[in-house]
């Protein structure tokens, strides 16, 4: 089951956010938990490369991770145990455009 901590760091206090969509901003880190192996975590099918992962460490029974988009993309996060022919567990995150620098304006 992926979490989501609530203010974004990892903490016994989480979310579930199976199966929705969490925004996010080029550049900008989503924080996420996954209870259980995560020998099945699994970042695509599409477009894998979009986000970077970086691993947080295990706290509150849960192992924790940081998606960082590298640029505007949907990325499917997903986790299937292995062995496992069922659905996987996932969410969508969709990176959206960076927010304009202090100073610049968008049109």
């Amino acid at each position: 089951m992926f979490v989501k901590p609530a203010g974004g760091k990892p903490s016994g206090n989480y979310t579930n956010v199976t199966k929705t969509i969490q925004p996010a901003r080029v550049g900008e880190g989503v924080v996420f938990g996954f209870k259980g192996d995560t020998e099945g975590l699994y970042i695509g099918p599409n477009d894998y490369n979009s986000v970077l992962k970086t691993p947080l460490g295990f706290d509150s029974g849960v192992t924790w991770f940081s998606l960082t988009g590298q640029r505007v993309c949907n990325v499917m996060v997903e986790a299937k145990p292995p062995g496992d022919a069922t659905t996987p567990v996932y969410f969508q995150l969709a990176v959206g455009a960076a927010p304009p620098s202090q100073g610049e304006r968008r049109t």
